[in-house]
């Protein structure tokens, strides 16, 4: 990309401003001493908050937010088309501003460079998101072959490179099969790229920088189809299978001698008794269960257990996210951390060493909590440090009928349908609340040979008789104000859909915006969500919180487990979106009294409304054309299948295991060696 030829017009523009004549002057003063000698073409945020310039915070601060209006500005003005295409408007922003910057081009010339040619998006887009695009332009403008090849290896490599999935060329996400229609999907095009891709590299794209570093995928042929791996996914698939073998393998601990009547005094129902028996004798146990049938109460049960016989903290929670890691502390009374802080995991290089977990070498317990959210890491990370521990047990605990984790692979759901891993799991199955209640309903959601009933005010269905957006806003802000209004914090609304589209009236980010009232500055009482993981805040994923004062261009937000955090307000717009309605996938893990799920169309997994109806405490509404239709459109589809390779990887490894095992096989793993054949 060239450089713009010329400085002076934001110069001008940024002069007009007291701040603005500060930072200019400072920038000035730098150059005539030598200590700025770049060129001064490029006014992006992250320059200016780098710059080595002898200027207050306040004015660095200032200058950089003035930058960013910029850029929103520009957007509006001439990227609307790649707007049009469904790709977030925070994504684009940040994508333009990385650009400029790796750059040093001015960012007026860069919006004007991607909007002759969309592919230099490639530089700071992934895979998915360049997909829509592709799809859209290529099919406009008819470019030919090369140049979607082209397209194709630089999308494939910025993916890989940051470790974002697993590109599965044959089975996609829907945006990647939208854009292989016309990369040449249906003639086998897209698969003869990658192959030659993966072959040679270089040859087809010589000026990729990444090629400094080895190559970072893996290339399997698995029934017949193309599978491209990154490493650390393949790895951790291979690791995560040689761990839960071994982990089967040890032998049995013993019950403590008084167990019967250490269990007595609990009034647990006869699944949680035979679950917390394999929490103490299994060295591996895998329990489920829907809302309402006692896994948090199991967790507690284990640890009054333990501390009746002497072993104080001698129970570790761990959970993927910080809301979950405190309802342990909160209800369990035990030690608990969320995985990526307890181990370090700041992004998909992290790596964590065998047997690394810092055992005492007494009776220790590792208690997983929210398990059907750990993705390949996260689970990986915890059955990989845990060997080696003699005296260690692992339990994972979680729904297997919520959504997969939002990152790559679902070990835990993986774990639960395998004939051999599966023996060390148990179901909880006496949902604790009366009939009619949310647990109640979610514990039969599954059994579609009985009819869907509601139970109002518990379970309540509200019918849209128009298609038109202000009678959805209508009704939406009637439920709202019935439920305590805006200042009410106890209520959320869930939608599977991020955007309206030509055939879909509504979506998250419409229902959003109608909680501004036109004001689209930061304010104390709005609602946000976290976008993406902070490991420098220690912020997850998915986290909601309410913002609690704005002061000087400085927000501080209080989320649900009661901390703060602290952000410029430049950060936050990179940090945070609304969160009045949230997509069900990005609301997993969270919960509230009272939640509204908006459907203006049916979805094809059942998970999503079962995850929805499971995030509701008190009441869940369903809005839809046709609720009692659409309900059952949404029972009667299928769960997609588990598209990885751990099943055969778990296969292999404790067909290996039972092989080296030979007589001294563990009592459980006697009829294993016929299973491993067959499974």
């Amino acid at each position: 990309m060239k450089k713009s030829s010329g400085s002076s017009n934001w110069m001008s523009e940024l002069d007009k401003h007291p701040y603005g004549r500060i930072f200019l002057a400072a920038v000035m003063k730098a150059r005539e001493e030598g200590a700025l000698t770049q060129d001064m073409s490029f006014p992006t945020p992250q320059w200016v908050l780098n710059a080595p310039l002898d200027i207050p915070d306040s004015v660095r601060k200032w200058t950089a937010r003035w930058c960013r209006n910029q850029i929103h500005g520009l957007i509006h003005e001439h990227l609307n088309e790649v707007l049009s295409t469904g790709i977030p408007y925070g994504t684009l922003l940040n994508a333009v501003e990385e650009i400029a910057h790796n750059h040093a081009t001015s960012i007026q010339h860069c919006v004007e460079e991607i909007q002759t040619n969309p592919y230099v998006l490639g530089q700071a887009l992934s895979l998915p998101e360049l997909a829509i695009i592709d799809a859209k332009y290529a099919h406009e403008t008819r470019l030919e072959e090369k140049r979607i090849r082209g397209f194709f290896v630089a999308a494939c490599g910025h993916v890989w490179q940051s470790g974002n999935s697993v590109i599965r060329i044959a089975k996609s996400s829907a945006a990647v099969q939208l854009a292989a229609r016309y990369l040449g999907r249906h003639n086998g095009k897209a698969e003869e790229y990658a192959r030659r891709l993966v072959e040679n590299w270089r040859a087809i794209y010589p000026s990729d920088k990444r090629l400094d570093t080895p190559f970072p995928a893996v290339h399997q042929e698995v029934g017949g189809k193309l599978r491209l791996y990154p490493q650390w996914a393949y790895w951790s698939e291979i690791q995560i299978a040689e761990a839960l073998a071994e982990h089967i393998r040890r032998p049995s601990f013993s019950l403590p001698q008084n167990w019967s009547s250490l269990v007595s005094e609990l009034a647990l129902d006869t699944s949680q008794e035979e679950a917390l028996a394999a929490m103490w004798t299994q060295p591996l146990t895998m329990v489920t269960g829907g809302p309402g049938t006692g896994k948090t109460t199991l967790v507690k049960a284990l640890a009054d257990t333990t501390r009746k016989l002497g072993m104080n903290d001698a129970v570790t929670g761990l959970a993927p996210t910080g809301l979950a890691a405190k309802r342990l502390r909160d209800v369990a009374d035990i030690q608990a951390f969320t995985i990526h802080s307890a181990y370090a995991l700041f992004n998909h290089s992290s790596r964590v060493e065998k047997g690394s977990f810092p055992a005492s070498g007494q009776d220790q317990w590792i208690v997983v909590d929210e398990a059907s959210m750990c993705d390949l890491q996260t689970f990986h990370a915890i059955v990989w440090s845990t060997l080696t521990h003699h005296n260690l047990r692992v339990v994972f605990i979680g729904d297997a009928n919520q959504l997969p984790p939002v990152g790559f692979g679902q070990p835990f759901r993986t774990c639960l349908t395998h004939p051999i891993v599966s023996r060390a799991s148990r179901t909880l199955s006496v949902p604790h609340r009366s009939a009619g209640s949310l647990a109640e309903v979610a514990h039969r959601f599954w059994d579609i040979d009985q009819p869907w009933t509601w139970h109002p005010p518990v379970i309540n269905a509200i019918a849209i008789e128009t298609d038109s957006e202000e009678h959805w806003r209508q009704k939406i802000m009637q439920w709202v104000e019935e439920h305590g209004g805006l200042d009410a914090t106890d209520w959320l609304i869930l939608t599977p859909f991020r955007d309206a589209t030509e055939t879909r009236t509504i979506g998250q980010q419409q229902i959003n915006s109608w909680f501004l009232g036109g004001d689209v500055k930061w304010r104390p009482g709005l609602r946000i969500v976290q976008n993406a993981p902070n490991y420098t805040t220690g912020r997850k994923n998915g986290e909601m919180g309410v913002i609690v004062s704005v002061d000087d261009g400085v927000i501080t937000a209080r989320f649900d487990d009661d901390t703060e955090t602290t952000l410029d307000e430049m950060e936050a717009i990179d940090e945070w979106s609304l969160a009045y309605a949230l997509t069900i996938h990005k609301a997993q893990g969270a919960e509230r009294a009272h939640v509204l799920v908006v459907m203006p169309e049916a979805y094809e997994d059942p998970r999503l409304l079962y995850t929805a109806l499971t995030r509701a405490k008190t009441s869940l509404t369903v809005m839809a054309k046709n609720p009692d239709e659409m309900v059952r459109q949404v029972r009667e589809a299928k769960v997609p299948p588990i598209d990885n390779r751990l099943t055969r990887r778990l296969n292999a490894a404790l067909e290996r295991t039972i092989q080296q095992a030979g007589a001294v096989l563990a009592p459980a793993a006697v009829v294993w060696e016929e299973e491993a054949q067959n499974a």
